[in-house]
């Protein structure tokens, strides 16, 4: 795996923003998304809390700060990017979800999971070194490369990551599409990356880009929050190339097995439940 050594030195900005949409503001209640980031590797995770939990937004800032401390932890210890991520979908349900349930003790864990746990997850890492980037999810949402909108739809039914739990498994039964995150391998060349809730209306994508301050995006998220553009709480992490560049990746069987890996991986997990 080789990676051309850039024509001008490569400059990569990651910035985040978040707002409260209407509907949570005129009912008097929290913005339940929230978003964590670490520059070190380009990493942000967001989570989006489920609408009908009452305190979502403890779920959302639970497992995207614990997400994106972790899997730090995995990629400055020499792992590779998925198995980091895939790992710390593990650690969340034991160390995060388990731990939280025999620490309080609810006297209904379900009731209790229903009302503070539920969160959907979208992630991104960019590891510069091996020019790598992956985006990972569970849940519904959407992502962004360069000009193109991916939405993930789950028909307002998404696959939360706690409702692998034994206890919530034994009220509703097996849910499909849990095990682990889903992963896309990016191209190694794109210019512009971007992960939401769904709450962020297509056209947003396209406006939020140019400005290097780290602050700019909550910014622009604020502006069309005034505008009333967004309904549902609206939450963007972006990554931004600047500079000429041209990286050319001398064996792309490297991203070609990181996809295999990740399904194989997701297969495993679900077997070992």
């Amino acid at each position: 795996f080789f990676v051309k050594e850039s024509k001008m030195k490569e400059k990569i900005i990651l910035r985040k923003g978040s707002v409260i949409g209407k509907q949570h503001l005129n009912a008097g209640r929290n913005n339940q998304d929230h978003a964590a980031v670490n520059n070190e590797n380009f990493l942000g995770v967001l989570c989006d809390g489920c609408s009908s939990g009452k305190n979502s937004e403890i779920a959302s800032f639970l497992i995207s700060e614990f997400l994106v401390n972790r899997i730090t932890r995995y990629i400055r210890n020499g792992e590779t990017p998925v198995w980091a991520v895939q790992a710390s979908y593990q650690d969340v349900l034991i160390e995060v979800f388990d731990t939280i349930i025999k620490m309080i003790e609810p006297v209904n864990p379900v009731e209790f999971v229903f009302s503070a746990l539920r969160a959907t997850v979208m992630g991104v890492l960019h590891l510069k070194e091996l020019n790598k980037t992956i985006i990972f999810y569970q849940g519904d949402g959407k992502y962004y490369i360069d000009g193109e909108v991916f939405n993930i739809d789950q028909n307002n039914a998404p696959t939360y990551m706690v409702y692998e739990l034994p206890q919530v498994v034994n009220k509703l039964g097996h849910i499909e599409g849990l095990g682990a995150f889903n992963i896309v391998v990016v191209n190694s060349n794109w210019k512009r990356v971007a992960i939401s809730s769904d709450g962020v209306p297509d056209f947003v994508f396209s406006e939020i880009w140019g400005d290097e301050h780290k602050a700019s995006l909550q910014r622009q998220l604020n502006v069309f929050s005034d505008r009333k553009v967004f309904s549902d709480d609206a939450t963007i992490i972006a990554i931004e190339r600047y500079g000429d560049f041209e990286e050319e990746l001398e064996n792309s069987e490297e991203l070609e097995n990181e996809q295999v890996y990740a399904e194989l991986f997701s297969v495993a997990s679900v077997l070992s439940l």
